[in-house]
Order: structure tokens, then C-alpha cells, then sequence
């Protein structure tokens, strides 16, 4: 009874905190459509702050720098995909790096195109047919293990004069833009206040049918038992007759 008690409070907790985070996202995405903010395809590089919520087109890609993988019962599985993605800003007078980072596997092919278009495009290769990919994501600060896998992709490409502390905070953002699923996570939490208020409301039933049959069990116990005698106590009445009839 307490596990099925603690399990309708976690439902219903992570379903109502996932469904506040989802709308919270999902309306201040829109106000952000309509002013023509936050579209990671048309933001200068300074524009960037943590915990800022984005939206837009992934257009070019330079690929994927480092995985970050779980292992369990002797099984490796990806579960994020560090990608790099260049910022060309009119407003900058240097081209600026940002990180990616890809949860759902699923997603690698679409990003890989991209990377593939980029690379043809540097080339100088004509008539590309572009992919895209639309994002919607949260600025999150870079992670620390995986800035140094960055560093070591931009010195094989040769891409910097140097690759001191300097010289990569003038090139690269220290954020990574995580992707953020609103809709899915707007059903999942819908799904858990669901399960959370089935699981409460069959914990009701359970109790009201244990208080009723607790009842009824106090009552035929009762009913069992043979009344007390109730004893009139008459003297009172009866001295009082004597009492006028002597008079």
C-alpha cells in the first residue's frame, strides 16, 4: 500500500513538473516565432545565454566531434552525439563555433547529411542538395570533457594559429545547444498524471472498501453481543403516591 501510494506521488509529480517545463517551453518558443527571436539560423553569436530557449534550421554542420556512452551488462550505448556548428555573422568579424549535442539517435542521419552539404559547399561543389534539420533546444553551458575532445578536432584540422585557453574563447562559444522535445515531453507528462491519478483512485477504492467492510465487521461484533438490562428505578414515584394518600 505504500509503494502504490509512493508510485501515484511520483507519477503525478514528474507528470505535472514535465507538463509546467513543456508549456513553459512551448509558449515562450511562440512568443519568440512571433517577435523573430532566439532562431539559432539568424543569431549573431553574442545574442547566445544559458538556459536561453531556441528554435530554427540546423544549415551547416562540421561534424561530429565526440559520443558520450553508457555501458551496461556488457553493452555500450550512445546516448549523445557532440556536434559542431559554425556561426557566420555579419555582426562578427571572426566565424564562431557552437556545440550541438544530439540525444536521439535517430536524428544522427539527418545531422550527417547536413555535415555532408557543409563540407561539398567548402569545397566549392555547385548544385547541393541541401538538408535541413529544425531544432528546438535549450543553451546549456559546454561540457567540460567534451571541450577538450573539441579542442583536439580543430588542431587535426589545423584550423587555429594556437589552441591556448585565449584563443579557443575567442573562437568558441561555451555552450552547447541540447536538444529539447516539448511535444513528447508534453504527452509523457500527460501520460504520467494519468497513471498517477488512476493508481490514487484505485488506492480510494481500496481504502473505502476496507473502511466499509471494517464497519460492517464493528457492527455485527455489536450485534452479537445481548443487551444490558436497564434498571427503572420507581421508588421515587411510588413514596410519592404513599405519601398523598397519607396526607
Amino acid at each position: 500500500m505504500i509503494f502504490a501510494v509512493f508510485l501515484a506521488l511520483l507519477f503525478l509529480v514528474l507528470g505535472i513538473n514535465d507538463l509546467i517545463e513543456a508549456t513553459s517551453f512551448k509558449k515562450d518558443i511562440s512568443t519568440a516565432m512571433e517577435n523573430n527571436k532566439q532562431n539559432i539560423a539568424f543569431m549573431s553569436p553574442s545574442e547566445y545565454e544559458t538556459d536561453m530557449n531556441v528554435y530554427g534550421d540546423v544549415l551547416y554542420l562540421l561534424g561530429c566531434y565526440c559520443e558520450k556512452t553508457k555501458t551496461n551488462d556488457n553493452s555500450t550505448k550512445i546516448t549523445g552525439s557532440y556536434y559542431l556548428m559554425p556561426i557566420w555573422s555579419e555582426n562578427e568579424e571572426e566565424t564562431k563555433y557552437i556545440t550541438i549535442l544530439l540525444h536521439n539517435q535517430n536524428n544522427v542521419a539527418a545531422f550527417e547529411n547536413i555535415t555532408n552539404d557543409t563540407y561539398a559547399m567548402l569545397e566549392g561543389k555547385e548544385n547541393i542538395n541541401w538538408h535541413n534539420y529544425y531544432f528546438y533546444g535549450k543553451v546549456k553551458p559546454l561540457d567540460t570533457e567534451a571541450k577538450q575532445y573539441m579542442i583536439d578536432f580543430f588542431k587535426e584540422a589545423e584550423a587555429f594559429e594556437a589552441y591556448d585557453d585565449a584563443t579557443i574563447n575567442k573562437y568558441v562559444l561555451p555552450y552547447q545547444l541540447e536538444e529539447f522535445n516539448y511535444e513528447v515531453m508534453l504527452s509523457n507528462s500527460r501520460t504520467a498524471i494519468i497513471f498517477g491519478t488512476v493508481i490514487a483512485a484505485v488506492l480510494a477504492v481500496i481504502l473505502a472498501v476496507m473502511y466499509a467492510k471494517k464497519k460492517r465487521e464493528r457492527e455485527e461484533f455489536f450485534d452479537r453481543i445481548a443487551p444490558m438490562p436497564v434498571y427503572k428505578e420507581n421508588q421515587s414515584d411510588s413514596y410519592s403516591e404513599e405519601q398523598i394518600k397519607n396526607n
